[in-house]
């Protein structure tokens, strides 16, 4: 019988084969190579995605920066027209009421940001295992198509034939199966 971490796409059930499977030195390193690869590509996804999240963030937060440095000049030039007398006093009150509510909208975006950034950090501090069950809890579907430990084992044996000298072990794995191995 097999075990089921070699048809699974979660990190940590392909861990569960080199702790309960009992294998030779050679295969074990084969397994942990498979499972380091495996891993390597969700550490590599991991960090893209939070790349991306930190190019919006800061995206977003240059956005906020420059409607706030606007605002600031058209509050100066607003000063301006009411000293010079070019605004009247009523219409200068009206324009304060309604950027009160547009600086309202930017304290509102900017401390968005700011739950962004302590919802960054702790996406930054995941395991490469912990992305990939957070991942698969929001999209179930993707782990049918994440790679096999068995499908990354198959892929390095077809790449090294003759990868492991001498008698091949017998056992759940089966490496020695596989076509053009002695």
């Amino acid at each position: 019988m097999t075990h089921p971490g070699f048809s699974s796409g979660r990190l940590s059930a392909m861990r569960e084969v080199l702790d309960e499977v009992p294998m030779g030195d050679r295969d074990r390193q084969i397994v942990a190579s498979a499972i380091g690869e495996i891993e390597a590509h969700w550490q590599t996804q991991h960090r893209e995605r939070y790349d991306q999240a930190v190019a919006t963030r800061d995206e977003q937060h240059q956005q906020v920066m420059s409607s706030a440095q606007e605002f600031r000049s058209r509050v100066d030039d607003v000063a301006d027209a009411v000293r010079s007398g070019r605004m009247p006093a009523a219409e200068a009150r009206a324009w304060v009421r309604d950027a009160m509510g547009e600086l309202k909208r930017y304290a509102e975006q900017h401390d968005g940001i700011t739950q962004a950034d302590e919802h960054l950090t702790a996406f930054e501090a995941l395991t490469p295992e912990a992305y990939q069950e957070q991942l698969y809890a929001r999209m179930p579907t993707l782990e049918q198509a994440a790679p096999t430990l068995a499908a990354k084992v198959d892929e390095y044996l077809t790449a090294h034939p003759r990868g492991t000298r001498g008698p091949q072990p017998e056992g759940p794995m089966a490496l020695n199966r596989h076509p053009g191995r002695r």
